[in-house]
């Protein structure tokens, strides 16, 4: 029996967990691209919640989803990573994990 439990014990605490910066019925208040390399464009992203997050470079697709959210004010849901990172001229900023609107 104990076996089990230590198992199980074992089991959970080996589990990866996830911390995440998020937001709720925000909206994008700020965009900020620097100029690079086509393929290596970063984008910076303020959500109403004073969040900074980023785009990962030569996510197009991601980018155009992002510039249409923000022209419309549509409120969204954002999951950006725990670390924040210093990237560009020191913004500490969140790496994007999912938008979605609401």
């Amino acid at each position: 029996m104990i076996k089990i439990v230590l198992m199980i014990v074992v089991f959970i605490f080996s589990i990866e967990a996830n911390a995440w910066v998020s937001g709720t019925g925000v909206t994008i208040e700020n965009i900020i691209v620097w100029e690079e390399a086509e393929t290596a464009t970063q984008m910076y992203i303020r959500t109403s919640n004073n969040i900074w997050c980023y785009l990962p470079p030569g996510q197009k697709t991601l980018q155009s989803l992002v510039l249409t959210l923000y022209t419309t004010k549509k409120p969204i849901e954002i999951h950006c990573h725990d670390a924040a990172e210093n990237l560009q001229s020191n913004l500490p900023a969140h790496r994007l994990h999912r938008i979605w609107t609401l």
